[in-house]
């Protein structure tokens, strides 16, 4: 998750050295921008690559099947039994449809993954209808809703209105500030 993540920031930052700067902004644009690789054990791996070929996600990613042949995975730790929860760690900065960014331990990394989980509904709550708290569910949601539904009863919301938003790609980045609390 973290090597998938650092490489939507390589793919930003060769952006930023370009003569004119020009942020993704649409589906196509992300697209065109994460088409860079960082090669991990030799291989050349981008997010898609990542998404689809590591973690095997599948339809639950964001972003599309690679065209090119199948990689062999380079995961010695079985993702199946992890499923579907590496979705809520696959982060991309746009502004509605995915979760924040995170930087995960492997000892801790499904306490962190349903974390994120949790956040990202949360940054899915939009007005009160009828007394209910309501959701937009972007397409990530809409597909695991048999995952995160359970944290919501854990949270003590019965009753939520639900309703399917389109995922917006303009580029967004918010940077959650971490205060350190000196020991005394």
């Amino acid at each position: 998750l973290n090597i998938r993540n650092l490489s939507v920031i390589v793919a930003l930052l060769q952006l930023y050295i370009q003569p004119r700067l020009q942020l993704p902004n649409s589906y196509e644009e992300w697209i065109a921008c994460l088409g860079t690789s960082l090669f991990v054990r030799g291989r050349a791996l981008g997010p898609a690559d990542i998404d689809h070929d590591v973690l095997g996600v599948g339809q639950l990613s964001l972003l599309p099947q690679p065209s090119r042949l199948s990689l062999v995975t380079l995961v010695e730790m079985p993702t199946k039994s992890l499923m579907p929860w590496p979705i809520f760690g696959l982060w991309l900065p746009i502004a509605f449809g995915s979760p924040k960014l995170h930087i995960f331990k492997a000892e801790t990394v499904v306490a962190q993954l349903r974390s994120s989980a949790e956040d990202f509904l949360e940054s899915c709550r939009s007005e009160e209808t009828h007394g209910y708290p309501e959701l937009e569910l972007p397409p990530t949601l809409r597909s695991t809703a048999a995952t995160w539904q359970p944290l919501l009863k854990s949270r003590g919301s019965f009753s939520v209105a639900f309703q399917t938003r389109a995922v917006d790609w303009t580029f967004k980045v918010e940077v959650d500030m971490i205060q350190r609390v000196k020991k005394k």
